[in-house]
C-alpha cells in the first residue's frame, strides 16, 4: 500500500468521525442516515469504482446538508427539561471531553495522556466520572457566598452547562464531592485539580469558580467544537443561550 493511499484511507476515517459526531452526537439524526449510500460507496470503493476523495467530497456535502446547530439546541433543552441533567445528560460529552483533553496535552507538550479513552467509555462501574466544578448540592460556604444571589432554577442550569463539566477519577470525584473550589484544586492531602489530566490542569488556573468562569470555559469549549469538527454554531449570542447561560447576561 502506498504511502497516499495511506494518507487518504487516513482522511476519509478523519472525515466518517466528522460525519457521526455532527449528524450522531450534536443533531440525533436517525442512526440509519446514509446508510444505503454508504454500503454502495464502499462497494465502489472495492472495485475502484469511485475515489476516496470523491467519497470524502460526499460525506463533506451530507454533513453541510444535515447538520442543523438548532437541533443541537433542542437536544439539550429537553435533557434540562425532562432530567435537570443538561449538558451532563449529553450522550456525546464523555467523547466530546475526551477529545479536548487530548488536544489540551497536545498543545501543551506533555508526554503522557493522563486521560485514556478505555477509562472514559460509559460502563457499569466508571473509573472515570464526569464532575461538576460548581456541585449539584452547593452546601460549602464557598459555593453560597458566591452562589447566593441565584436561585434554585439558575443554579440547576449552572451545575449542568458544559463549562462546570470534568472528567475525573471515581476516586478523586469521591474525595472531593461538594468541596470549595480552593479544595478541589489542591486539598492539601495531594489530591486536587492541581496533579491531573489537562483539563484538571487548566481549570487548576483559575482563582475562583463563579457563575462567569462556568460561562467562560463553556465558550471555549464550544469555540473548540467549532474548530475541532469544522463546524459554526452560531454567534455568541447563540451559543450563550446553547449554554443555557444567558440569564447572566441580563441587567
Amino acid at each position: 500500500m502506498s504511502k497516499q493511499s495511506i494518507e487518504d484511507i487516513n482522511k476519509l476515517l478523519i472525515a466518517a468521525e466528522r460525519y457521526n459526531f455532527t449528524l450522531f452526537s450534536l443533531c440525533h439524526r436517525r442512526s440509519n442516515t446514509g446508510d444505503s449510500e454508504f454500503f454502495s460507496m464502499a462497494r465502489e470503493l472495492a472495485t475502484n469504482s469511485i475515489s476516496i476523495t470523491s467519497v470524502i467530497a460526499i460525506i463533506d456535502d451530507w454533513i453541510d446538508s444535515y447538520y442543523d446547530p438548532q437541533r443541537f439546541m433542542s437536544y439539550i433543552a429537553e435533557k434540562y427539561e425532562l432530567s435537570l441533567g443538561g449538558f451532563f445528560k449529553w450522550d456525546g460529552l464523555r467523547y466530546f471531553l475526551y477529545e479536548y483533553d487530548q488536544w489540551l496535552t497536545i498543545r501543551g507538550k506533555q508526554f503522557s495522556h493522563k486521560l485514556g479513552w478505555t477509562d472514559l467509555k460509559a460502563t457499569k462501574n466508571d473509573s472515570i466520572t464526569i464532575e461538576h466544578i460548581f456541585p449539584q448540592t452547593p452546601d460549602n460556604a464557598y459555593w453560597l457566598q458566591r452562589f447566593e444571589h441565584l436561585d434554585k432554577d439558575q443554579t440547576i442550569l449552572l451545575a449542568n452547562s458544559l463549562g462546570n463539566l470534568i472528567p475525573l477519577s471515581r476516586s478523586k470525584n469521591s474525595s472531593l464531592k461538594n468541596d470549595g473550589f480552593d479544595d478541589k484544586k489542591n486539598n492539601g492531602n495531594g489530591v486536587g485539580y492541581y496533579n491531573g489530566s489537562a483539563s484538571e490542569n487548566e481549570i487548576a488556573q483559575y482563582n475562583e469558580w463563579m457563575p462567569e468562569a462556568v460561562l467562560e470555559r463553556g465558550l471555549i469549549l464550544l469555540n473548540f467544537m467549532e474548530h475541532r469538527w469544522q463546524i459554526s454554531l452560531g454567534d455568541e449570542a447563540f451559543k450563550i443561550k446553547l449554554l443555557h447561560l444567558d440569564f447572566l447576561n441580563k441587567d
